[in-house]
């Protein structure tokens, strides 16, 4: 009598069980990975020349004047439209 193993939407038979975990579980985790290298970085430029490299566009709200960003280690942050002197998308 076989066994079989269910893990998500896949059958398994107990002897091919661990090769085909160990391919769903790679892919699943290289496509993660992937999706995660698709942002754009770009670098803002302040008024007082510090530069900040921002995880993905800046926003600017119309009605505040602010822009809003993130950073790889911050989070989310605003800055006042006055502050920023440019920002331009990294090749990175």
């Amino acid at each position: 009598m076989q066994r079989t193993i269910f893990i998500g939407f896949i059958l398994f038979n107990r002897k091919e069980c661990f090769m085909k975990r160990f391919i769903v579980i790679t892919s699943a985790l290289l496509f993660t990975l992937g999706l995660a290298g698709c942002s754009s970085h770009y670098e803002m430029t302040m008024a007082d020349g510090t530069k900040i490299i921002t995880v993905g566009e800046p926003s600017l709200d119309q009605n505040s004047g602010m822009y809003t960003y993130e950073t790889r280690f911050d989070g989310e942050q605003q800055v006042s439209q006055d502050q920023v002197k440019e920002f331009v998308k990294q090749p990175y």
